[in-house]
């Protein structure tokens, strides 16, 4: 709303019975809480629309934005098993609605939804990992990715900080999750000092550039676990809790450098 206007924030509870249409055909019935914002702002068109969920499409120009923070709404929604609809009229506004599984209802709500809690709890842990990512915003997200998943997560902006970091903890480090390129100290340095300091550290190295060089150059002198950014929250779990548990994955979205969305599908805009 660049002239300013006017944000509207609801809340209010839906039942939605069988033999009655739902907001969304993905929607099981029952019974929902629903949080609505609306603005009174210039509003989405719809190739724009189609977009809004996928990690790192932002319209700002550069600097102003990183394109995660609808991408941030949308995992959040999903892992708590929510679903969320947009309405949007060019000069008109948005809408955006989320609906959430209401606790407190009576046993009838929804009776068809069946959420994947076994593979929830498989991709779980409390180990300790170290994050090295110099791009705020990406490092925001795995960190978020990480602590809901039960991890006690370092946080680090750049190979040095994480290698001063490391220097100071003195408990056990399980994990480094390091960005390959970075200003100053790239991630495979890191992760020489690392073990240097802290042997029973594992390695994931994470990158944009899965043809860089570097990236090259260190897969042909042995194993490198690998995940190529955006990253999707099941994709990062799972292959942290491989690592630690030192299981091999096979060679398919992690090693063969598929792009996934920091959230998982996104409607309309599916990825392999």
């Amino acid at each position: 709303m660049p002239q300013g206007g006017q944000i509207t924030i609801r809340t209010k509870n839906m039942v939605f019975e069988d033999g009655y249409s739902r907001p969304l055909a993905e929607m099981p019935t029952g019974a929902y809480v629903v949080l609505e914002v609306s603005d009174k702002g210039t509003g989405i068109t719809p190739e724009i629309m189609a977009r809004i969920f996928e990690p790192f499409f932002t319209t700002k120009e550069i600097g102003k934005g990183t394109g995660l923070g609808l991408a941030t709404v949308f995992g959040i929604v999903k892992q708590t098993c929510g679903h969320i609809e947009v309405e949007s009229k060019v000069g008109a506004g948005s809408t955006f609605r989320v609906y959430f599984d209401d606790a407190s209802a009576s046993p009838i709500k929804n009776k068809n939804h069946k959420p994947h809690r076994d593979a929830e709890v498989a991709s779980r842990g409390g180990e300790v990992v170290l994050v090295a990512e110099d791009d705020d915003g990406v490092r925001s997200i795995i960190n978020l990715i990480l602590v809901r998943n039960g991890y006690t997560v370092l946080e680090a902006r750049n190979g040095q900080a994480a290698v001063d970091l490391a220097t100071q903890y003195k408990s056990r480090i399980d994990l480094l999750v390091t960005d390959v390129v970075m200003p100053g100290m790239n991630g495979f340095q890191l992760a020489q000092q690392l073990q240097t300091l802290h042997p029973e550290t594992q390695i994931l190295f994470i990158s944009g550039f899965p043809n860089h060089p570097a990236l090259r150059q260190e897969a042909l002198n042995g194993d490198v676990n690998f995940l190529q950014k955006p990253l999707s929250a099941s994709s990062l779990t799972r292959k942290v809790r491989e690592i630690l548990d030192g299981r091999r994955s096979s060679p398919t979205e992690e090693t063969q450098g598929v792009a996934l969305p920091i959230v998982g599908a996104v409607p309309g805009n599916e990825l392999p």
